[in-house]
C-alpha cells in the first residue's frame, strides 16, 4: 500500500543534500519501502524503534512515523494498536484525508464507535470525495452500531454528513435503505417533517417499507406518497433493480445470489432455483466469478431457501450442508452451519441440528452469531425434552439479549416460555429504536415451512393473539398481510 510513502519521498527530494546521510530519514523511507513490499512487521518494528528514541526527528518526521505506523498496524490487522498513532497523525498540522481514512479504519474495527463516527463526519465534511477510500463494510459497520453505541443525536449527525457528502457504497449490490429509514425516524422525532418525507422516499426495500407501514409514527409520511409505500409496487421495483444489477456485473456471483434471493422473497422459488443453479452450472463448467470465494456459500444458502419454499426440505438441507463446507472470510463457515441447524429443527430433526453445530465454539461467531448458535441449540434440546440443557442456554441468551433479540425470541418460543417471549416483544415495542423491526416481524407474510420447530408458526400466531400483545401492537402500530416472505 503506497498511500503514505510517496508524500514522504517528496520531502526527501526537497531536503538539503545532507539529509541523505541522516539515518532517521533513511530508516523512515526504508519503513515505507517495507510497507510497499508487504513487510509490514518489519516496518512496524523499524518505526516503533524510531519512535522509542525520537531525538533527531523533526516534528514532521515524527508525524510521518506515526502515520506509517498506523498503516503498518492496519495492514497487519491490529486495529487497536493502529488507533493511537492514527489519532496522533490526524491531529497534527500536516494531517490530510489519508490520516483520517486510517483513523476511521482503526476506530471502526476496534469498535470505538464514538471515535469512528466523529472521524467519518470529519472526512465527509472536509474530503467527501475520499469517503470511497474507506471500505463499504467499514462504514456499514459503524452506521449499523452507531445508534446504540453513541447518542442518537451523534448518529443522526453521522448519517446526515454521509448524505450531504452524497456517499454511496462502492458495491452496487449494497443499499442505504436501512440508514434512510433510521434518518426518517430521527427527523420525525425532532419534528423535521419535510426532512422525514425526503429521507423516507429514499427507502425502497420492501422489507423496510413494511416496517414503515406497520409503525404509526410514519403514518403522515405514508399518506404523503401512498404509491411509493405500496409494498407490492416496491417488490416490483426491487426485482427490476436486482435484474439490472445482475446484468450490469455478470462477473459477480453476488448478482445472481441477490436476484435469486429477491425471487425467493416474492414467493417465486422456482425461478430463484433456476437462477442460482445457472450460476453454479457456470462454475462447474470452469467459468469462475470474481467474487466466487466470498459468495459461493451464500449461493448454496439461497438455493436451500428456494428448496424450502418448494417443500423440498431434504434437498435444502443437503444444499445448505454443502454451502457450510466453504470457508466464510477465511474462517470456518459458521453462518450456514447455524442456518442448517435451524432447518433441521424445523423438520423435527433435532439431533441432526445439534450435529451441524457441534464443532462451533462460542469464540468463533460474531456476537449475533453466538446468539443464533445458542438459540439453535435451545430449539434442539427443547424438542428432545432435555430441559436441563435448555435452562443454562436461556440464561446466556437473556444475559446477552442486546446482541440479538431475534434469536432470543426464537429460543423462548422453542422453549415454550410464552410469558418471556411476550415480555421481550412488549419491551421491543416500547423501545422507539427497536419498535419498527419488532412490528415488521409480527406482520402476516406468505406461508412457508418454518425453521426452529415444526409448529413454530402456530406458536407465533398464539403469541400474537394474546390480549396483552394485541393491545401493545394496537398502541404503536398495526398488523397487515403482505405478498412476500417474512423476516
Amino acid at each position: 500500500m503506497t498511500l503514505a510513502r510517496l508524500t514522504f519521498a517528496i520531502v526527501l527530494l526537497a531536503a538539503p543534500a545532507a539529509a541523505a546521510t541522516q539515518t532517521p530519514l533513511e530508516r523512515i523511507d526504508a519503513a515505507g519501502t517495507m510497507i510497499d513490499k508487504g513487510d509490514d512487521a518489519g516496518a512496524r518494528d523499524t518505526l516503533v524503534d524510531l519512535l522509542s528514541a525520537p531525538r533527531g526527528l523533526s516534528p514532521y518526521e515524527y508525524y510521518f512515523c506515526e502515520r506509517l505506523l498506523a498503516l503498518a498496524f492496519l495492514d497487519l490487522g491490529d486495529h487497536p494498536a493502529a488507533l493511537a498513532p492514527a489519532r496522533f497523525a490526524s491531529q497534527t498540522q500536516w494531517a490530510d484525508s489519508t490520516d483520517w481514512v486510517l483513523r476511521v479504519r482503526a476506530a471502526a474495527w476496534t469498535d470505538d464507535y464514538d471515535d469512528a463516527s466523529a472521524s467519518i463526519v470529519v472526512l465527509a465534511r472536509k474530503w467527501p470525495d475520499k469517503l470511497n477510500e474507506v471500505a463499504d463494510t467499514t462504514i456499514g459497520h459503524v452506521t449499523a452500531h452507531a445508534a446504540e453505541a453513541v447518542s442518537e443525536d451523534r448518529a443522526y449527525a453521522l448519517f446526515q454528513a454521509l448524505d450531504a457528502a452524497k456517499w454511496a457504497p462502492n458495491n452496487r449490490f449494497l443499499t442505504l435503505d436501512e440508514l434512510y429509514l433510521e434518518m426518517t425516524r430521527y427527523a420525525l422525532e425532532r419534528g423535521e417533517m419535510q426532512k422525514a418525507k425526503t429521507f423516507a422516499l429514499r427507502v425502497d426495500a420492501a422489507d423496510m417499507i413494511v416496517a414503515i407501514r406497520a409503525d404509526k409514527r410514519f403514518d403522515a409520511v405514508v399518506a404523503g406518497a401512498p404509491d411509493h409505500f405500496d409494498v407490492a409496487k416496491a417488490l416490483d421495483r426491487n426485482l427490476a433493480k436486482a435484474r439490472a444489477d445482475a446484468a450490469a456485473e455478470p462477473d459477480k456471483l453476488q448478482g445472481a445470489v441477490q436476484l435469486a434471493a429477491t425471487l425467493n422473497t416474492l414467493g417465486r422459488e422456482g425461478e430463484a432455483l433456476s437462477t442460482v443453479d445457472a450460476a453454479l452450472a457456470r462454475i462447474r463448467a470452469g467459468h469462475s466469478f470474481s467474487d466466487q470465494d466470498e459468495k459461493i456459500s451464500w449461493a448454496y444458502d439461497t438455493r436451500a431457501v428456494a428448496l424450502i419454499g418448494l417443500g423440498r426440505r431434504n434437498e435444502a438441507a443437503r444444499a445448505m450442508a454443502k454451502g457450510a463446507l466453504f470457508e466464510e472470510n477465511g474462517e470456518p463457515n459458521v453462518s450456514q452451519a447455524i442456518n442448517l441447524a435451524d432447518v433441521y429443527n424445523g423438520m423435527g430433526r433435532p439431533r441432526d441440528a445439534l450435529a451441524s453445530v457441534a464443532r462451533i465454539e462460542l469464540n468463533y461467531p460474531s456476537p449475533y452469531g453466538r446468539m443464533a448458535l445458542q438459540s439453535a441449540r435451545v430449539c434442539s434440546y427443547a424438542q428432545l425434552g432435555e430441559s436441563k440443557k435448555v435452562a443454562p442456554l436461556l440464561v446466556y441468551l437473556k444475559a446477552h439479549a442486546a446482541d440479538g433479540e431475534k434469536p432470543l425470541l426464537s429460543a423462548l418460543m422453542c422453549a415454550r416460555d410464552f410469558d418471556g417471549a411476550a415480555a421481550l416483544v412488549t419491551a421491543g415495542l416500547d423501545d422507539p429504536a427497536k419498535r419498527g423491526k419488532m412490528l415488521a416481524g409480527l406482520q402476516h407474510y406468505l406461508p412457508r415451512p418454518e425453521p426452529f420447530a415444526p409448529d413454530y408458526a402456530s406458536r407465533m400466531a398464539a403469541l400474537c393473539a394474546r390480549p396483552d400483545i394485541r393491545a401493545k401492537i394496537a398502541e404503536f402500530g398495526r398488523v397487515e398481510s403482505y405478498p412476500m416472505t417474512g423476516y
